[in-house]
């Protein structure tokens, strides 16, 4: 197993809760949003365990930073790639505790 030389790091919950809410869709999305953009050298999406955040899920955090979103929907996989990724700034609408 290789070193990724990936920027960031895209942690999806996959553990029972976040199934339940969709986390293979926000799986999903995340990859098309990726691959739409060209930054499969980039960014490395990772399946992950409980992020301790399991009422609120599909819960996604993004290193470096560990920044944290929950709530995860097919919108919030879009904001996540634009304006995190591409953009350099959080998607501040799906950050974990935003309201």
């Amino acid at each position: 197993m290789g070193w990724s030389m990936a920027s960031y790091r895209i942690y999806v919950c996959h553990n029972r809760d976040c199934r339940e809410r969709g986390a293979a869709q926000v799986w999903a999305g995340l990859q098309r949003e990726i691959v739409l953009r060209g930054l499969e050298n980039d960014v490395e999406l990772i399946v992950a365990g409980c992020q301790s955040r399991c009422e609120w899920g599909p819960n996604v955090t993004v290193h470096p930073g560990a920044t944290k979103y929950s709530g995860v929907d097919r919108a919030a996989t879009r904001a996540i790639i634009e304006q995190h990724i591409v953009g350099g700034t959080p998607a501040s609408d799906y950050l974990f505790g935003a309201s």
